[in-house]
C-alpha cells in the first residue's frame, strides 16, 4: 500500500438534508515493471464511478430529474428536495446515460489544428447538436472511408469544397447533399455585394434622382419661432407692476418717498 486519500461523494438526501459521504481510499502500488502506472487508487465499484464527485444512485435520480423536467427547472427541483445541482449537470447526465445514436443528418465542416498550417475535419449530429467524429485531414479518401462505416447518414449539410463533394458521393450515395445556413446566407450576401459594386453609379445616381424629386418644405419663421419663445418665457405681470400714478397722486408720492429718504 502507498498512501491514503478522502473522497467526498454527494448521496441521496436525509430527512430533505443533503448527504456527503467521506470514504478513506487507499493508494497502491503497482509491482508489475512493464506497467506505465506506478501507483493506482482503490475503485468504488458498487458505489461511484471513477473519479465522479456523487454517487450511482444520485446520479440516476439526476438523471429521472433531469428527464421530467429539464436543466434550470430540474436545478430547481433538486435544490428544494436536498440534492442540489447544477443545470448543465443534469444535462450532461442524460447525455451520459443515453447511448449515442448513429447519426441521419451530418455535418460536414473544416477546423484547424494549427491556423493556417493543419486543417481536419469535424463532423457533427444535428439534429442532437453533439459532435460525433474528428477526422485528422480533409481530404475526401478519409470521408469517404468514415461515411462507409456509418450507412445511418441520409443528409449531409457542407460548405462549398469540392473535397467533401468528392467524399461524399462514394461514401453515401443514398444521401442528399446540401449547403448550410451560414453558407446560404453567405453566398447570397456575397452576390449581393458583386451586383451593388457592379452598379454603384446608377445607384447614386437614382439616389441623386429621388432627393431632387421631393417636395421643398417651406423654411420656418426665425422671428415668429422667437417670439412664440420669449412669449412662453416671459414673467407673468402683477397688479402693482400694472398700476401707473395720476398726475393728482404724483405730489403725495414724492412727498412719501423723501420721508422716507430722510428717515
Amino acid at each position: 500500500m502507498h498512501s491514503h486519500y478522502w473522497r467526498c461523494l454527494g448521496d441521496l438526501p436525509c430527512f430533505g438534508r443533503p448527504v456527503i459521504l467521506f470514504v478513506h481510499i487507499r493508494r497502491f502500488r503497482c509491482v508489475n515493471v512493464a506497467c506505465p502506472r506506478r501507483t493506482f487508487g482503490e475503485r468504488l465499484p458498487d458505489i461511484a464511478h471513477p473519479r465522479a464527485r456523487h454517487t450511482g444512485r444520485l446520479r440516476s435520480a439526476h438523471h429521472a430529474i433531469a428527464l421530467s423536467l429539464g436543466g434550470n427547472p430540474g436545478a430547481d427541483m433538486a435544490s428544494r428536495i436536498g440534492m442540489p445541482v447544477g443545470a448543465t449537470t443534469l444535462l450532461r447526465r442524460i447525455r451520459d446515460l443515453d447511448p449515442p445514436l448513429p447519426p441521419r443528418v451530418l455535418g460536414v465542416d473544416d477546423w484547424a489544428w494549427r491556423k493556417g498550417s493543419h486543417y481536419g475535419t469535424i463532423l457533427c449530429d444535428l439534429e442532437r447538436g453533439r459532435r460525433v467524429e474528428l477526422l485528422p485531414d480533409r481530404k475526401s479518401e478519409t470521408l469517404a472511408a468514415w461515411l462507409k462505416n456509418h450507412p445511418s447518414v441520409e443528409i449531409i449539410v457542407r460548405d462549398r469544397a469540392g473535397a467533401y463533394a468528392d467524399g461524399a458521393r462514394p461514401g453515401a450515395p443514398q444521401a442528399i447533399q446540401v449547403a448550410d445556413r451560414w453558407h446560404l446566407l453567405r453566398n447570397g450576401s456575397d452576390a449581393l455585394r458583386g451586383v451593388l459594386d457592379h452598379h454603384h453609379r446608377h445607384l447614386d445616381e437614382a439616389a441623386q434622382i429621388a432627393a431632387a424629386s421631393l417636395p421643398d418644405e417651406p423654411a420656418a419663421n426665425d422671428n415668429a419661432l422667437d417670439a412664440a419663445s420669449g412669449q412662453d418665457t416671459e414673467l407673468p405681470v402683477t397688479q402693482a407692476e400694472r398700476w401707473t400714478p395720476s398726475s393728482a397722486e404724483m405730489p403725495a408720492l414724492r412727498k412719501r418717498c423723501a420721508c422716507a429718504s430722510r428717515g
